[in-house]
């Protein structure tokens, strides 16, 4: 039983960045610029100040945006994601949020 919800689960969690995927190409179709999804993997190797000012570069004044492209790759990465990588996609994250101007209480105050 254990083994058949593990299959399941490992199949939602290979559609589910699929489907994210889709409907963004959909969602931006006849705008080709617009199709990449998020960065080359690649990119995420770098280090944290590197990888920020990238990213920076790359989506300009969407610090949502550059947050996101983060978060989207880790959560793909899901438990395959090593600690050390994670730590230092963390320690990126908070580069973006200095180059950003943003600060700690900014990421509270959000409304639901």
């Amino acid at each position: 039983m254990k083994i058949e919800a593990a299959r399941r689960l490992h199949a939602y969690d290979s559609k589910w960045s699929q489907k994210v995927e889709k409907d963004i190409n959909i969602k931006n179709q006849g705008k080709p610029e617009l199709n990449d999804v998020g960065p080359d993997a690649a990119l995420f190797k770098m280090q944290p100040s590197e990888l920020a000012r990238t990213l920076k570069n790359r989506y300009k004044d969407d610090f949502k945006a550059a947050m996101s492209a983060i978060s989207f790759y880790v959560n793909r990465a899901g438990k395959k994601l090593l600690s050390p990588d994670k730590n230092r996609l963390d320690k990126a994250k908070e580069e973006l949020r200095k180059l950003y101007g943003k600060s700690d209480e900014d990421r509270g105050s959000q409304a639901p």
